[in-house]
């Protein structure tokens, strides 16, 4: 995918595990173009969603501390919110 056409998504990865939040926001640098926030934190990541400044967000879909519903009504009603399938 072109960098250019990312370059005005503001992307946040929610996930309990350093290791993923450190791998998802290297995979997401290497494409290069888009602006990233991390959070390990539940209130943090509503918070974020709810500001409206987020276009993506990459949740953990296991994450214990953080209920999917209100998570996904969070979002805009007209994004798409896809769960990975496991």
């Amino acid at each position: 995918m072109n960098a250019m056409c990312l370059g005005n998504l503001h992307v946040l990865i929610v996930d309990d595990s350093l290791a993923v939040r450190e791998w998802a926001l290297n995979s997401l640098a290497d494409l290069g173009g888009m602006s990233v926030s991390v959070s390990a934190d539940a209130a943090r990541a509503l918070s974020e969603i709810a500001s409206g400044e987020i276009d993506v967000v990459l949740l953990d879909v296991t994450k214990d501390q953080l209920d999917k519903a209100p998570a996904y009504k969070a979002t805009d009603p007209g994004r798409a919110a896809v769960q990975a399938k496991r």
